[in-house]
């Protein structure tokens, strides 16, 4: 679905923003001078989202029509069964918001791929990724990509009707004391302290 807003401009012509909205593929957001560009581009984008989607459609019913097998499983790539479980009713809202950021990084592997070195290299890569608020991912973030991928995983077995195979999502790599635990509470006479400046 495309969505198209006029978004006004102090002393200048008013800009066309187009939003293209695909289940199960990415968001596309684009900003134009003129109303019938955003229109053109908006045509030409749901189109090709759609048609990527029917693609991957086709390709995860075909792999369902398999006779299922372990080996099979282990075949299929990570991506594709990240992205289907979060299109699935099995997933919440923050697995749908998190997906996108795993799937620019994972790339093409396979299940059989997930080795204890490519769990470290994840890791790594990630440390080096900026934020869409240009901060650094956190362990918390990170570890939240594995628990994600770990969970898809463990759905795709189960559609199969195969038993949940031990990968390699690990949090062996962080440093100790990732955690940002609380050391301590909001005190009564801090509480009431705040509440005072709020409603002021």
């Amino acid at each position: 679905m495309a969505t198209i807003v006029e978004r006004p401009r102090k002393n200048k012509p008013s800009t066309w923003q187009a939003t293209i909205r695909v289940k199960g593929q990415t968001s596309v957001v684009k900003t134009f001078e003129q109303r019938c560009d955003a229109e053109d581009f908006s045509k030409i984008i749901e189109a090709k989202l759609k048609k990527l989607a029917e693609e991957r459609s086709k390709k995860m019913k075909r792999l369902d029509k398999k006779q299922a097998t372990l080996a099979g499983l282990m075949d299929e790539r990570l991506r594709d069964i990240v992205q289907a479980f979060c299109e699935s009713d099995e997933s919440i809202p923050r697995h749908k918001k998190t997906a996108p950021t795993i799937l620019r990084v994972i790339g093409n592997i396979t299940l059989k791929d997930v080795t204890p070195l490519w769990n470290k290299n994840y890791i790594a890569r990630m440390l080096t990724k900026k934020t869409r608020i240009g901060t650094t991912f956190s362990y918390s973030t990170i570890a939240v990509h594995l628990q994600i991928m770990s969970m898809a995983c463990r759905w795709r077995a189960e559609t199969l009707n195969l038993p949940a195979q031990q990968l390699n999502f690990s949090k062996k790599h962080f440093p100790k004391h990732w955690e940002n635990r609380r050391t301590r509470r909001l005190s009564e006479p801090e509480q009431l302290r705040l509440e005072a400046v709020l409603k002021a």
